[in-house]
């Protein structure tokens, strides 16, 4: 999801919640509203995982949880403040070059009640990208049960570098 908090500062929230079917999908649902209250009332990324991950864990006696980064983009400044409950950290795209940015600052959402995430900051240059992404692009499989893998997700990434947001996305999908 993502939305503006204030004219400048844009919410992103990239998130996997764990299991299948009914109960994962509900559990993502109420997640999801949690952390929409929480960003819209002018918290802090940190803020929102805390508290969020307080409210997740006090019912959650199937033991389901989510990964998940909450960043606020600063569109005028290129800063990015972040926080990030175990999700794979994102690509950062810069002049044709793949690096890993934004690494997980906390555990599990909705596990441990007490876990606290700290923020972080990311400072992003004119031209740069993050590509963020679930887990779900790499452990995608074949009908052959293959996993497509993150060597050959970071290959394509590599590849379509220089590539328009749109059009990287696009291939990312027709590929796997």
């Amino acid at each position: 999801d993502f939305f503006f908090v204030e004219e400048n500062v844009l919410t992103i929230l990239v998130a996997d919640v764990s299991g299948k079917g009914v109960p994962a999908a509900l559990f993502m649902a109420v997640t999801r509203t949690v952390l929409r209250n929480l960003a819209m009332s002018g918290r802090s990324p940190s803020q929102i995982l805390d508290e969020a991950n307080a409210v997740l864990a006090r019912d959650n006696d199937r033991f389901l949880f989510v990964t998940m980064f909450v960043g606020h983009y600063h569109t005028d400044t290129g800063v990015l403040h972040y926080a990030n409950a175990a999700h794979p950290p994102p690509y950062h795209i810069s002049n044709g070059e793949i690096s890993v940015a934004c690494e997980p600052t906390g555990t599990l959402l909705g596990v441990f009640g007490d876990q606290r995430y700290p923020g972080a900051t990311f400072q992003l240059g004119v031209g740069e990208r993050l590509l963020l992404y679930t887990d779900g692009v790499p452990e995608a499989r074949t009908s052959a049960h293959e996993f497509y893998g993150e060597e050959r997700f970071l290959k394509l990434v590599r590849r379509m570098a220089h590539a328009p947001a749109e059009e990287l996305c696009s291939e990312i999908t027709r590929d796997v």
